[in-house]
């Protein structure tokens, strides 16, 4: 297998991961409709351009402290590993 194929399976390994904590442990989101895990840790509210900080994180989507939507990508790799880590320890 290539390392891309690798990193691909482990992007979709960690995607499963949020999708199932979520199921388990999520709670309201302050934006949107549906459940989503709260980030508290401070070093984890990853900056998304200007004034706009990572607060929830949803299955299918970041959103920031004004309630804006982002895809999982515009983190790399090592940021979005480094999420899925702190909600599998809480």
């Amino acid at each position: 297998m290539t390392f891309q194929k690798r990193l691909e399976q482990l992007i979709n390994d960690a995607e499963n991961t949020i999708k199932t904590l979520i199921q388990t442990e999520g709670v309201k989101s302050e934006f949107s409709y549906g459940l989503v895990l709260k980030i508290e840790d401070e070093n984890l509210m990853f900056n998304l351009g200007s004034s706009r900080y990572l607060i929830e994180i949803s299955e299918k989507e970041l959103i920031d402290n004004s309630g804006y939507t982002y895809s999982y990508g515009v983190l790399q790799p090592e940021q979005f590993m480094e999420l899925v880590d702190y909600f599998r320890k809480h």
